[in-house]
């Protein structure tokens, strides 16, 4: 068998010429005796979408939302951001030149002497007791978050490191569930750290000149 331009077609399955309605083989020389039903017609190919880019999701999308109307505050977070004044406000009271009195009175004791002084040991102490409260202040706001429906709520452990640490963290999971509420914590406690921060080198400045008045002050006497 040959084709329209007289070259031998290739064996292979070819309709069948006595008219059966299948495929018979041929060898490439005759038709054999092996025959097969007609090949059902292939089912179009389902069409296949373009590959692109996933669909965008903002960093940051709550898995969950509190209900709209959800206090974002309590009252444990506002004492924990204003809790850092209170020492801030105490350092004033302490009689700088009473102690630099003191340490001349007794200059061979003047290097233990600031570790005796009643306003430094104050201090020392108000330091502490607001360490403490700032940290257990910290775990009742995680608890209250709690209570009104916050699902992911950063861990007020984060306060041993510092309060500043947790209520930054606070505030960030507290905005992703709130939708965008709930930031007023955070600018506070960064006006209060900035706040102590000229504070204290005001005190600084005021202290050295404290100082240096008191030495201008102690008549000079020879040994």
């Amino acid at each position: 068998m040959t084709d329209a331009h007289g070259q031998q077609i290739a064996p292979g399955w070819y309709p069948d010429p006595a008219g059966s309605g299948g495929q018979r083989w041929w060898d490439g020389i005759g038709w054999t005796e092996h025959v097969a039903p007609a090949a059902a017609p292939a089912a179009p190919a389902a069409p296949v979408a373009a590959a692109g880019p996933a669909p965008y999701q903002p960093y940051g999308t709550p898995v969950h939302r509190v209900p709209d109307g959800t206090p974002t505050g309590t009252v444990w977070i506002w004492l924990v951001v204003l809790l850092p004044l209170v020492p801030l406000v105490a350092l004033f009271f302490w009689d700088v030149r009473g102690y630099l009195e003191a340490s001349m009175a007794n200059p061979y004791g003047g290097t233990t002497a600031i570790f005796l002084d009643p306003g430094y040991l104050a201090l020392m102490v108000l330091g502490w007791v607001t360490y403490g409260l700032s940290v257990w202040f910290s775990y009742l706001d995680y608890a209250a978050l709690g209570k009104l429906g916050y699902a992911r709520r950063f861990h007020w452990a984060w306060t041993f490191l510092s309060a500043l640490v947790y209520v930054i963290g606070r505030s960030v999971f507290v905005r992703r569930e709130a939708g965008g509420r709930g930031m007023a914590p955070l600018w506070v406690v960064i006006a209060v750290n900035v706040t102590s921060f000229v504070v204290v080198m005001i005190w600084t400045v005021w202290l050295i000149t404290q100082v240096i008045d008191f030495a201008r002050s102690v008549p000079m006497t020879g040994y």
